[in-house]
């Protein structure tokens, strides 16, 4: 067994058992991973073993619950740093959004909610999707401790509220920064300003009020009439159109 680096990180929580394996050590409880696990998400980084931590493996990680035992997702790469996307038009973009947000839809379908997603927790290779890292994760009746809205004085009900708007928003964030940047390299969930993205009036309004928080997201919304909007209209970000000249 050897540490996991990756784009020179060197990840604590994340042990490289095997060529196929991943250890990781997770806040979550074993009864979260195995709400998460019988779901059986094709889309998730699902783990194969799930154990509470011995009394030994709790003086090192005293703030962790479980060791999971994870697929060792080699031939994927994250959004961030996956070569083929790097010079993505802008229909290509707007085509594998809506591929990612199948995913989330699917996720979401199956009551289990990320809350950290970005483009160093979405995986590709090729055509195939994996969303990782599900640590501050809100699954059915299960809400991890590092999920945001796991101490606030609100129901449960309303934890998943916040909780599935959290994942949209990200799916939004995720979207308007490669148009903005035209990378997903270091995104974070940026606010972005679009002033400069040349959206038709009526979208760039709509989006402003998604960002502010000035408009409810709809409980099965999730931007794809805005996506097909874009297409349709052969919209093009300045960046990425100025890149493919």
């Amino acid at each position: 067994m050897e540490s996991f680096i990756a784009h020179d990180t060197n990840y604590i929580r994340i042990i490289k058992k095997d060529d196929n394996t991943l250890i990781k050590y997770s806040p979550v409880s074993k009864y979260g991973w195995e709400k998460i696990k019988e779901k059986n998400l094709k889309s998730l980084n699902n783990p194969i073993k799930i154990e509470t931590l011995s009394q030994e493996e709790r003086q090192n990680h005293w703030d962790l619950q479980t060791k999971i035992e994870l697929p060792y997702l080699k031939h994927h790469e994250t959004l961030e740093y996956n070569q083929s996307l790097r010079n993505l038009t802008t229909k290509q973009l707007l085509l594998l959004m809506k591929e990612i947000i199948e995913k989330v839809k699917q996720m979401h379908k199956a009551e289990i909610y990320h809350t950290d997603l970005h483009s160093g927790n979405i995986m590709i290779d090729k055509k195939d999707i994996k969303i990782i890292d599900l640590d501050a994760v809100l699954v059915s009746n299960y809400i991890s401790p590092e999920n945001i809205h796991e101490e606030d004085d609100i129901s449960f009900e309303e934890k998943i509220k916040l909780s599935k708007e959290d994942d949209k928003i990200s799916i939004l964030n995720l979207l308007l920064y490669y148009l903005k940047k035209g990378t997903f390299q270091d995104q974070m969930n940026d606010f972005i300003d679009i002033q400069s993205l040349d959206f038709p009036k009526n979208i760039k309004k709509e989006i402003i009020a998604y960002q502010l928080g000035r408009a409810d997201i709809d409980q099965d919304y999730y931007y794809e009439d805005i996506i097909e909007e874009l297409i349709k209209k052969g919209y093009e970000s300045p960046k990425l159109r100025t890149r493919s000249k």
